[in-house]
């Protein structure tokens, strides 16, 4: 190897051919807009789409620096009881609305967060829900 060029060890070069063949950019929202009401996050936020076993669940990675932090977080859809914002995208969620919500196993502090379908979906378009 020339002098100067950095060398990795294989499974480090393959770990790197595997990111650079999945852009999972895409998947991952950090959220800036600081939300108020049951369920609000501030700009500590991060949200990204782990896996989509079904067409009707996702697991999540979400992160608040400022309260919690749950690597792979089951959500399921649902429809909304109240009004409140998107998780993703700080949109409006009216009652009514398709959304996703956290699957409430027990109490987690971002119970009352929920995240609005057609955002979630529309990020993982093209991501195939496992068999």
């Amino acid at each position: 190897m020339p002098t100067g060029t950095k060398t990795r060890d294989p499974w480090s070069r393959t770990i790197a051919m595997m990111r650079a063949s999945w852009d999972g950019a895409a998947l991952t929202v950090s959220v800036k807009a600081n939300q108020q009401g049951p369920g609000a996050f501030g700009d500590s936020l991060l949200i990204s789409v782990v896996d989509r076993p079904t067409a009707s669940t996702a697991t999540l990675y979400w992160r608040d620096a400022t309260r919690c932090c749950y690597p792979d977080q089951a959500w399921r859809t649902a429809v909304a009881r109240r009004t409140g914002h998107c998780a993703m995208s700080g949109l409006p969620i009216s009652r009514g609305d398709a959304v996703y919500v956290p699957r409430r196993s027990a109490d987690v502090s971002n119970a009352n967060a929920m995240i609005l379908a057609s955002v979630l979906e529309r990020l993982t378009v093209g991501v195939m829900a496992s068999p």
